[in-house]
């Protein structure tokens, strides 16, 4: 039935109609879509200062902001991999709540206490949060280094079992192009070990469609990079409806550091079923979603790792060389009391005159390195050999 309309329109209907257009115009245009977020109650408290006023309130407002700031966050980071991203860089970033704060009306405020009280509705802008947030973890790339990255992947997209060529290792790459592009986003750098080592690099490392992780580390290694990523991605027929072909990918990866085989992630995903008229076309949609889902989450546990390393302390390999045990208990002892940055040293290995210690470090290798080498022992001369990521090697000279 259609709607009786006034013919003519009176007063108090027009009234209505442009106090709701004047809210709605005020009210700021990104807050109507996804861009803001209104929070409509935040709570602040801060210390009450009887003699200074506009202090205890600027305490109460920061709190009420960085309250605010943690509510958005709810409604910002909804995905699995974006909530383990906030929980990364939280404390850092509400220290910088007011930058997210668009708008806020006081609600009310006053002294409780030995306390004083604010609360207010906010605004907060989506953009500069997540802005802020990638920020925050490529600081944390940057504080490691931005190690360098090689992917050794055995992928085959075979659903029908047919053997073709084009489901062969080499021409296929789909997982592989898809970890890298999300990972570049992240401020990854690459390094391409095909170009570097011809294209017959797989098949001396495969092992029953499997990539040997000594073989992997071996050639990632040799192209002087820091991290492998290592695996094998696969596609498989899940059925057939009408003409149209259903398949699964499977993707199994391992995050691994070069230069002490340490395993600092390892994932394995079965992608949703993908359909399409060609099993092939279907098999690369899987392995390319397949892709799209494991790599963020297996990189949060990587990145959980750097920012522990970051709070904790850097856990890194001395290797020392020709050096008697007695020596080294001496020596243990000189590194952990006298070597700026060191925190602990612990003893893994001892064999033949050669020690692999273990030094939690407040720096990364280069600063340890530079730290054994400016330090004066009273029994002992340092020659730095080698400096990786990870790994300091040196000779002891005993004077």
């Amino acid at each position: 039935m259609a709607a009786n309309f006034p013919k003519v329109w009176r007063g108090p209907e027009i009234l209505a109609i442009v106090v709701v257009l004047t809210a709605w115009t005020a009210w700021p245009h990104s807050a109507r879509g996804q861009d803001m977020v209104q929070i409509d109650q935040a709570i602040g408290l801060g210390s009450y200062y009887s003699d200074d006023a506009g202090r205890s309130r600027e305490e109460a407002l920061e709190a009420a902001f960085r309250d605010a700031v943690e509510q958005a966050s709810g409604i910002f980071v909804t995905a699995e991999t974006e909530v383990r991203n906030w929980e990364l860089v939280r404390d850092d970033m509400l220290t910088r709540s007011q930058g997210f704060i668009r708008q806020y009306d006081v609600m009310a405020e006053g002294p409780e206490g030995n306390l004083y009280k604010i609360v207010i509705q906010a605004l907060v802008e989506r953009a500069a949060f997540v802005s802020d947030m990638n920020a925050s973890l490529e600081l944390i790339y940057q504080r490691v280094g931005k190690p360098r990255v090689v992917v050794v992947l055995t992928e085959e997209n075979d659903p029908l079992g047919e053997n073709s060529a084009s489901s062969s290792t080499a021409s296929l790459h789909v997982a592989d192009k898809e970890i890298r592009k999300i990972l570049l986003k992240q401020g990854f750098k690459f390094i391409d070990a095909r170009a570097i080592m011809g294209g017959d690099l797989l098949k001396a490392a495969v092992t029953g469609g499997y990539i040997r992780r000594d073989s992997a580390v071996d050639i990632a290694r040799a192209a002087e990079a820091e991290i492998v990523i290592l695996g094998r991605a696969n596609t498989k027929l899940k059925g057939k409806i009408s003409r149209f072909y259903s398949v699964q990918a499977n993707l199994s990866l391992d995050v691994v550091r070069v230069d002490n085989g340490q395993v600092l992630a390892s994932e394995s995903v079965i992608s949703d079923p993908h359909v399409d008229l060609d099993a092939k076309t279907a098999g690369l949609k899987a392995l390319k979603s397949a892709a799209a889902t494991m790599t963020p989450k297996m990189m949060e546990q990587v990145t959980y790792l750097w920012v522990k390393e970051r709070n904790e302390g850097t856990r890194i390999e001395v290797l020392v060389e020709n050096i008697s045990f007695g020596d080294l208990l001496a020596f243990r002892r000189a590194l952990g009391n006298t070597v700026r940055g060191v925190k602990q040293v612990s003893q893994r290995s001892y064999s033949d005159g050669v020690a692999l210690l273990e030094v939690l470090s407040r720096g990364n290798t280069d600063k340890l390195a530079e730290a054994l080498y400016e330090t004066e022992f009273e029994k002992f001369r340092l020659e730095i050999q080698n400096v990786s990521a990870n790994r300091v090697t040196l000779n002891v000279v005993v004077r």
